[in-house]
């Protein structure tokens, strides 16, 4: 099937699933609220339920935080360990509540191995668990609202088919803008596709990062890997573990080399971790200070984060002090240690 093709069907698939929720939902309203129906005649609370369901539906996505839950607990069940779970704008990570400014992505959950030992098959029932949460709350809400309906139950039910629809398509196999679906990524995954081995890749060096140094991370894990489009945002991750690595090893030219990729492809992302570490480059390591405040002004979304920190004291924006503070309160051992040698890097405090 053509790439045209397939962007055709994607579309006519989620329109169509989109259709069946609606409807649903209709049925759903249609059986508790007719006349002689479970819930005649209809009461204010009623009201209240049905517009508490449209309120969530709109404006806090149940269907996704149950979604990304279920990602969260299979991954914790398998041996990962999450780092971050985003709601749309929102993200949790260790740093606290971040808001972003990446609206393409619906929700995520970035978890990292305890252990690399049987990474694939950990991540692949972390990917599952999403659309199998989706699914468990409407096998869950449905019968419920059937068999004993009230104003609470059908709350809980008139938001069923919405997450059948979140977990159906979540399973379509189809890579995006922002990632491949969790259907694609089960696929890739079993078939070692060369994204799939690029993000098995990233996650051991991720890994090895929580606990220990770049030392730690081999160099076949950032270097030997397939070649994928540079607008996947797992090329972004990889792209700036090669230049932390080279800086690490010593390798300033390679390193140079790697940020200048980066600077190539940030377009794609917008990501305001890689603007942190741009805005550093043309401040310390490739002199630019057009640049480096350009790429400052774009990190915005990163305070509260070391890389912020550093880029910050790079551009003159605070004192070298601040950046090694947050850097003795960062928890990974990996990036506390890039850090320090960032900070010491910034030539006016040499």
């Amino acid at each position: 099937m053509s790439g045209k093709n397939k962007r055709i069907f994607s579309i006519l698939f989620h329109v169509a699933v989109a259709l069946c929720a609606v409807s649903g939902t209709a049925l759903i309203l249609m059986f508790g609220l007719r006349d002689g129906g479970p819930l005649s005649p209809r009461s204010v609370s009623v009201w209240v339920s049905v517009g508490a369901a449209i309120a969530v539906a709109l404006f806090l996505p149940l269907n996704l935080i149950v979604h990304e839950l279920g990602h969260t607990l299979f991954g914790l069940a398998a041996g990962l360990r999450p780092v971050s779970v985003q709601i749309g704008y929102f993200m949790i990570r260790r740093e606290g509540l971040r808001v972003t400014l990446n609206s393409d992505i619906g929700g995520m959950s970035a978890m990292l191995a305890r252990d690399p030992k049987n990474l694939r098959k950990k991540l692949i029932a972390a990917a599952i668990g999403g659309a199998a949460f989706n699914f468990l709350y409407a096998a869950v809400a449905l019968p419920l609202w059937f068999c004993l309906p009230s104003p609470a139950t059908l709350f809980f039910g008139l938001l069923a088919p919405v997450n059948l629809y979140e977990g159906l398509c979540a399973l379509y196999p189809v890579q995006r803008q922002s990632g491949a679906t969790d259907g694609a990524l089960v696929s890739g995954l079993v078939k070692k596709q060369p994204f799939a081995e690029v993000m098995l890749s990233v996650i051991k060096a991720q890994s090895a990062l929580m606990g220990g140094t770049f030392a730690k991370v081999k160099r076949e894990w950032l270097f030997g890997v397939p070649v994928i489009r540079e607008d996947d945002p797992l090329f972004s991750a990889l792209t700036q573990l090669r230049w932390q690595y080279l800086f690490c090893k010593n390798d300033e030219k390679g390193a140079i080399a790697q940020l200048q990729r980066l600077d190539g492809i940030f377009e794609y992302t917008e990501n305001a971790d890689l603007a942190c570490d741009l805005a550093y480059a043309y401040s310390v390591l490739i002199p630019d200070e057009e640049k480096a405040e350009s790429y400052f002004q774009k990190a915005k979304g990163a305070r509260g984060s070391l890389a912020y920190a550093i880029a910050s004291a790079a551009c003159g924006h605070s004192e070298i002090s601040a950046a090694c503070e947050r850097a003795e309160k960062e928890t990974w051992k990996g990036l506390r240690d890039a850090g320090y040698r960032m900070i010491e890097r910034i030539p006016h405090i040499i």
